[in-house]
């Protein structure tokens, strides 16, 4: 009988934004703010390139034309870029390359759960550093202690942090590298482009970081899977070097070479992204909320019973992210999305009385 590793069939499904198929049915009216996705969508050129990819021949295996273009873009060579199907892949490569079993694995939380899943399925703990209500300001002395105290392989922080939009800043940062320079530390870009913070990239000189970047969300193409790690070339090398073949698509490739030559796209994403959060923090305070400031294209926002909101406003044909799985069960996760999902979000938002 094959005996497979039995803690593994307790691991629990990280839940994500978007409809769950059982909520889905007969439901194409529903303007999703679950996910957090760029409010314009993705560019015509993205959506072209990936209509006129070559779908009869493998693709690059290490995805050596996108890699070269992104260092083109950041000012790094190819040999310091890992491409992967999403920036989720190359979290589970981090931790599938650092974490040996037994590991404590310290987790900058509450944050994205893909974290804490992948070290324990490399056969690791994850202990989480949480940050507290009512500001959940994150708590980085905690964090240096657990560093310190563990000596782990690796790290985990998202910046800006997801569900929580917090934005450590550059000094920081550099007080966690300077407090375990053997620790591997990764930190989650996937949000960057809509914070406008100064770029981290200047930081891979000191060799134990690992800028990971999607360009899912300020793009708007979750469904294509595409994102990138920058690291030292040893680091870099090493997650190419376990990385399955083809992990990359071909219309992935293709979107990510157009994403590349339209920053002018980015830039306007972000912008309008800036623009309908603060409209939509404005709109949530006009109703006695106090959303958490946010560096990120969404807002976390204590409800009164969360759950039913939630329902609510599905019932009226608005999708928002229920915080439960963050630990959060009296949060919501609203995505900056576009203005007239944002307008209709705020039109049917639940009276008092219908939050049951």
């Amino acid at each position: 009988m094959t005996v497979l590793r039995p803690e593994l069939l307790t691991l629990a499904e990280v839940p994500h934004g978007s409809l769950a198929a059982s909520e889905a049915h007969g439901r194409a009216d529903v303007l999703d703010l679950s996910a957090n996705l760029s409010p314009l969508g993705p560019p015509p050129a993205v959506i072209m390139a990936v209509r006129a990819a070559r779908l009869d021949a493998y693709p690059e295996p290490d995805a050596r034309t996108f890699r070269a273009a992104v260092a083109d873009r950041v000012g790094v060579t190819p040999e310091q870029v890992a491409a992967g199907n999403g920036a989720s892949e190359l979290i589970w490569l981090a931790a599938l390359a650092a974490v040996r079993p037994g590991a404590r694995v310290p987790i900058l939380g509450p944050t994205f759960g893909e974290y804490a899943r992948a070290v324990r399925v490399a056969g690791g703990e994850p202990v989480l550093v949480h940050a507290q209500p009512p500001d959940f300001l994150p708590p980085v002395e905690a964090f240096v202690d657990a560093l310190e105290r563990l000596a782990p392989p690796i790290a985990f922080l998202c910046n800006p942090n997801n569900p929580t939009g917090a934005l450590l800043p550059r000094s920081a940062i550099e007080r966690l590298l300077r407090a375990a320079p053997a620790t591997l530390l990764v930190i989650d870009e996937a949000y960057l482009p809509f914070s406008g913070a100064p770029d981290l990239v200047p930081l891979l000189e000191w060799g134990n970081v690992l800028l990971i970047r999607s360009l899912t969300k300020v793009y708007a193409i979750p469904g294509v899977r595409l994102g990138y790690a920058l690291a030292s070339p040893a680091v870099a090398t090493t997650l190419r070097r376990i990385a399955p073949p083809w992990s990359v698509s071909a219309p992935a490739i293709a979107a990510g070479l157009a994403a590349l030559r339209d920053p002018a796209w980015e830039q306007r994403a972000a912008a309008t992204a800036r623009l309908e959060r603060e409209r939509l923090a404005a709109g949530l305070r006009a109703r006695g909320l106090r959303p958490l400031p946010s560096a990120a294209n969404f807002l976390l926002v204590a409800v009164p019973n969360a759950p039913a909101v939630r329902r609510t406003l599905l019932e009226r044909g608005v999708l928002v992210r229920d915080c439960a799985s963050f630990g959060l069960p009296d949060y919501l996760r609203i995505a900056a999305g576009p203005p007239n999902a944002i307008d209709r979000l705020l039109a049917v938002w639940p009276a008092r009385e219908d939050e049951r």
